[in-house]
């Protein structure tokens, strides 16, 4: 009884003290939520014990949620919390089917993630719009390394050059470049490797050996944590 006493005193110093919302349940009805759960959802503790726990999830995620219990699926999952003011954020859901007592119960922790879902959701609208852009541009567009090795490049730039975009990537941009006007190279890629944005009238040469006047610009950008 000590031994059983002094670990329920350590689990709820534990559930109070992180930062993690955490539920127990036995077959979805509510033994117990930590304040920091309680507070996120805006209720206190008193008013979610006994209630129903799917009552305190989004109507989308329900039913997901329901198997996931069935399952004693232990996650992670992603779920919509519902909040008493009625607005809702998403959760990243880790649980355990544990005896407590001698009753199976359900041990759920669930992380607020929504900033970084929202953070997700932002990058993933603004690539959508770069890469329509990109490959909808009427100039030739190439991605290059500072090195100046191809690592993409749009439809436009395959139309010009007459090479498709598959032998583009990875050639070194020099191979666009006559010879005899190989003496701008240094100066794209030192205007490159420090960060200038650079414009000259240049030429390149297409695939079947043709050469015709070109207008150069460039400008440094990270993509992907390489320059």
């Amino acid at each position: 009884e000590d031994a059983l006493r002094d670990s329920e005193e350590l689990y709820h110093a534990f559930s109070e003290a992180t930062t993690e919302g955490i539920i127990l349940h036995e077959h979805g009805r509510i033994i117990t939520v930590n304040r920091t759960f309680a507070e996120h959802l805006g209720y206190t503790q008193e008013e979610m014990q006994g209630k129903w726990v799917l009552d305190y999830a989004a109507p989308e995620s329900r039913e997901a949620m329901l198997q996931h219990m069935r399952q004693g699926d232990p996650g992670p999952y992603v779920a919509m919390s519902l909040h008493k003011d009625g607005s809702r954020t998403i959760g990243e859901i880790r649980a355990r089917d544990i005896m407590y007592h001698d009753r199976p119960i359900r041990v759920v922790a669930i992380r607020d993630i929504t900033d970084r879902k929202l953070a997700e959701i932002a990058t993933a609208e603004s690539r959508k719009k770069f890469e329509a852009l990109f490959q909808f541009a009427p100039e030739a567009i190439f991605l290059e390394r500072t090195s100046g090795e191809i690592i993409d490049c749009n439809k436009a730039a395959e139309h010009m050059t007459g090479y498709s975009r598959e032998e583009l990537i990875g050639m070194p941009v020099e191979h666009l470049i006559p010879q005899e006007t190989a003496t701008i190279l240094p100066e794209l890629l030192s205007a490159l490797s420090a960060s200038r944005e650079y414009c000259v009238e240049a030429q390149n040469v297409r695939k079947n050996g043709e050469v015709f006047p070109v207008r150069v610009s460039t400008k440094l950008i990270e993509l992907g944590g390489e320059e």
